[in-house]
């Protein structure tokens, strides 16, 4: 039977509408990859908790905070001066301040916290080997931390609000490694018998009793007051720094170019010889644990005759 136009034309449209799911889902499907795409691979933004929230953390970190093996003290060095470093780098500063606090109060006493901010304590910031930013503004920013159990030490070099998610779990899994017992100091590397002589008399000196305390103990003893000589050098350098800008600064407005050169000369040496004071003492620390390991570790067992 022939059919009418209308007819044909009712057939078209028929299966143009029959097809058009088959059109259509893979065309849904291929827009719904994208968007899970762009949601998988490009960066969104991450909603820092405000001010006045409550910082809180997981199970997970209170179980690991119950069963730390010995005491960390975790220094946080968070120098930012309002003129070098925003607010908002600042107020993530804050927040890491609070979360410190929370797991010092969570681990039941086993955790000591410090947060140090002082200008004085950028000597202390470089030593401990923390990254300085912002030298292009003015003053350098410092904002990282160590933690120190016994004679191990981590440290979080430089802390960034783009991290901030991970930074719990970071810390739990520090504390876990730092605080794991060893039964036995392990042996340092031999030092010279001068070395290992002085470095007795200075042990005996800052802890008269140390035979009778705990290797971490004494340990802890001897980092204070490394931690004392840093700061003293630390003040002492910015004095002589801060001379020798003067000396320079003068021979700029004097307009006196041999001035300036020497200026520059003098505050340079002043750096270098600062910087290498702070090694030393640094320097210093690490003999004395080693001498300390080795009094402490058991003698040698004698063979019978």
């Amino acid at each position: 039977m022939t059919r009418t136009p209308l007819e044909k034309c009712g057939s078209a449209r028929s299966a143009t509408k029959n097809k058009a799911p088959s059109v259509f889902v893979p065309s849904l499907c291929f827009l719904l990859g994208l968007g899970l795409g762009a949601f998988w691979f490009y960066p969104h933004k991450s909603g820092h908790p405000p001010e006045n929230q409550t910082i809180q953390i997981s199970g997970q970190t209170r179980s690991v905070l119950r069963h730390l093996g010995a005491p960390v003290e975790i220094r946080l060095f968070s120098l930012l001066p309002a003129p070098t470093a925003p607010e908002s780098l600042q107020a993530y500063s804050r927040r890491v301040a609070a979360l410190l606090n929370l797991i010092g109060k969570e681990s039941a006493g086993l955790v000591k916290t410090s947060v140090l901010g002082q200008p004085t304590h950028a000597a202390a910031a470089a030593a401990e080997g923390l990254t300085a930013f912002n030298l292009e503004k003015g003053e350098p920013c410092f904002l990282g931390m160590t933690l120190v159990c016994a004679d191990r030490k981590e440290s979080f070099p430089r802390l960034q609000p783009a991290w901030e998610s991970a930074l719990e779990s970071d810390l739990a899994r520090a504390l876990e490694r730092l605080s794991a017992q060893r039964t036995i100091p392990l042996p340092g590397p031999a030092l010279d018998p001068d070395e290992v002589a002085s470095g007795t008399l200075a042990i005996g000196r800052l802890i008269p009793n140390f035979k009778e305390i705990p290797f971490d103990e004494c340990v802890r003893a001897l980092r204070e007051a490394a931690g004392r000589d840093l700061a003293e050098a630390g003040a002492e350098m910015e004095k002589q720094i801060s001379k020798a800008q003067r000396a320079l600064q003068n021979a700029q407005e004097a307009d006196s170019q041999a001035g300036q050169l020497e200026a520059r000369s003098r505050l340079q040496k002043t750096q270098l010889e600062q910087a290498d004071k702070l090694k030393q003492i640094t320097a210093r620390l690490q003999s004395r644990i080693t001498v300390l390991r080795q009094l402490k570790s058991p003698a040698p067992a004698q063979l019978p005759n």
